[in-house]
């Protein structure tokens, strides 16, 4: 069934106007899974991300709402563990 629609397309000299349109829908896939790459790059770097920013964001809090402003190791260290459970 291909090799007939083939024929035909040469038969009537339609080689150009078929070329045209494979061309366009083959750049409109190219820049579609473009973008659904980027889409998937950049999901991946905020979960990679997160835990990361989640911390420091934590320990920055805690340093500025502590009355003493130290963090201890004790703290460091339990926090880290509870943040590496909640991942």
């Amino acid at each position: 069934e291909m090799f007939s629609g083939m024929k035909v397309i040469k038969l009537y000299a339609w080689e150009v106007t078929f070329e045209e349109t494979i061309e366009k829908l083959r750049k409109e896939e190219v820049d579609f899974n473009r973008r659904g790459n980027m889409i998937l790059r950049a999901s991946d770097l905020i979960n990679i991300s997160a835990p990361f920013i989640m911390a420091i964001l934590c320990f920055s809090i805690y340093l500025l709402t502590d009355t003493h402003g130290v963090l201890t190791p004790q703290v460091a260290l339990f926090s880290l563990t509870i943040f590496h459970q909640l991942q």
